[in-house]
């Protein structure tokens, strides 16, 4: 071959190799996972802090990830159930024997992008991703669990379906996720949304309410899940005064054209179809101009959010109802939560930012008094973390190591897995060829769909032919002491395995009303005494 003939091949094929790079490679620039070795791998994601701060892109440079905010503790304990669950079940001889199980834990931080882009990162492997290429060493990936948020689950199981790689979610309730032709892949341990409308129509109507307001998210969730819900209203003969989408970022013209909607519209009952990212600026507003004689009717994806923990919104939502996820009770849970500490758990990458947020203090690790006096003068800081700080000092308000909802529904796709991997490795099912102990995520998924245990809680865990757990949900209202504190109360259920007329009950006697609402409903009684008319008639609020 003539040399320069050879030279013209050998450059013309590093250039290739560098074009191919350069269009097949993502940028994985800033993603980090909190990571614990396995023979078997799970991916994870979690929205550990509550929003993205994206810079404004220059083109000069290749875009970041972002910066993640707003620490969500909540949501932390998803992954630290996760953690738990995980520990429990490689303690456990007789499930999962002789494989140990690990994690790649991601924060998703509310974004549908970045959780995407995890996703792809966890599939690739831990360098620069290639769509359709593991560039892993022998990490057996087994499946993704997450995401929360349901626009992100959409865009993860888009991605993972395409190879059929099991998708577990915690908290995502899009009902759309259940058709099987569009995400083949996808199950969820928590309650599909789809009889959420259902529920929100039938306290509307067991209050006797015929005229209501509903606020919505402009996501798939919201729009989809608000549309449903005027639907019920309408088989039931109840008008909807508004409707109304908000988004995370709302302008200032229709945050105003909101709030005076509400406040000059005679409605009691308002239904609430969005995440607390959404509603939180509206809700202030409104508690600034001490807006009173509403009932919030709250979905579950709302609850236990920051916003009923804020100290100006206790009496804007004094009697508001919640439909929220069933709770569950674990000790277990409860006593690891309060055994976290920097010191103990250094390979937790979120460990430091938790007890930073917790505490309003800087952990500096392995530094003397006089560093930390120098770094505090340099940084301005005005409180450095001692690590003596008792996370049981914390109120609830702060630290609530008693909601044991999501975490819970995290935890319990950890032990999906283990007992989907526990039946294909000891060929559970007969009249299919053993794996023997070959992972491959496509033959997982048929194991995922069948699981069948009851998991240490106590609770039964299955799945219908759309990968959905039977619908459980607890009623709560929301009840303001007179001290100020505010609490949540449990005064009913809806359980979709109950027989249809008995599927919702609700204790009356219990609720407790706002004030704004209480002198409202005094004058109603008032009028219906004197007037002769039915209380239905009357479009009253609510049905004695």
């Amino acid at each position: 071959m003539p040399p320069l003939l050879a030279v013209y091949i050998v450059v013309m094929q590093a250039a290739l190799s560098v074009s191919v790079q350069a269009n097949c490679k993502l940028s994985s620039q800033g993603l980090q996972a909190y990571a614990k070795n396995g023979d078997t791998v799970f991916g994870a994601l979690v929205p550990v802090h509550a929003q993205i701060i994206l810079p404004t892109p220059n083109f000069r440079e290749p875009p970041s990830t972002g910066l993640c905010d707003k620490f969500y503790v909540e949501m932390y304990q998803c992954a630290l159930a996760m953690v738990l669950a995980t520990e429990e079940i490689n303690q456990n001889p007789n499930l999962l024997p002789n494989v140990t199980l690990g994690f790649r834990i991601l924060d998703s931080c509310y974004s549908d992008s970045l959780a995407a882009q995890s996703s792809m990162w966890l599939l690739s492997g831990e360098g620069d991703t290639i769509p359709n290429f593991s560039c892993q060493q022998p990490l057996k990936m087994a499946a993704v669990i997450g995401d929360l948020r349901s626009s992100s689950s959409v865009q993860v199981a888009r991605i993972l379906g395409l190879s059929g790689i099991p998708q577990i979610s915690y908290g995502s309730g899009l009902s759309l996720l259940s058709d099987k032709h569009q995400f083949r892949s996808f199950v969820r341990t928590n309650p599909s949304a789809e009889r959420m409308p259902y529920v929100m129509a039938q306290l509307v109507i067991q209050f006797g309410w015929t005229w209501v307001g509903i606020l919505a998210s402009d996501s798939d969730y919201g729009i989809q899940g608000s549309q449903m819900l005027r639907e019920e209203l309408a088989k039931h003969g109840v008008c909807v005064a508004f409707s109304v989408t908000l988004g995370e970022k709302n302008s200032e013209r229709k945050m105003a054209s909101t709030v005076e909607l509400i406040k000059k519209s005679t409605v009691t009952g308002i239904a609430l179809y969005l995440y607390h990212t959404e509603v939180h600026e509206l809700l202030d507003t409104l508690a600034a101009q001490a807006v009173t004689g509403k009932v919030w009717i709250m979905s579950h994806s709302l609850q236990g959010t920051v916003i009923f923990f804020k100290d100006n919104l206790r009496q804007l939502l004094n009697g508001s109802l919640a439909i929220t996820l069933h709770k569950q009770q674990s000790q277990a849970f409860q006593t690891f939560l309060y055994k976290l500490h920097p010191s103990s758990n250094p390979s937790d990458i979120y460990m430091t930012a938790f007890w930073e947020h917790l505490f309003e203090c800087h952990w500096v690790a392995n530094m003397s008094h006089q560093n930390m006096t120098e770094k505090r003068n340099t940084m301005g800081m005005t409180k450095i973390c001692t690590g003596s700080e008792q996370l049981e000092s914390l109120p609830s308000s702060v630290y609530n190591v008693d909601n044991f909802r999501f975490s819970y529904y995290a935890y319990t796709a950890v032990y999906v897995l283990a007992h989907a991997l526990d039946n294909m490795f000891s060929c559970t099912f007969q009249n299919e060829k053993c794996p023997n102990h070959e992972l491959h995520p496509w033959q997982l998924l048929s194991y995922v769909k069948r699981v069948h245990f009851v998991d240490p809680v106590g609770q039964e865990i299955f799945f219908n032919e759309n990968g959905d757990p039977p619908v459980i949900f607890d009623i709560e209202n929301w009840q303001v002491s007179p001290s100020g504190t505010g609490t949540p109360v449990n005064v009913g259920l809806y359980d979709e395995r109950l027989p249809l007329h008995q599927r919702l009950t609700l204790n009356r006697s219990i609720i407790q009303w706002g004030s704004g609402y209480s002198q409202m409903l005094s004058i109603v009684l008032s009028v219906w005494r004197n007037s002769g008319l039915t209380w239905r008639e009357l479009g009253a609020p609510v049905r004695m």
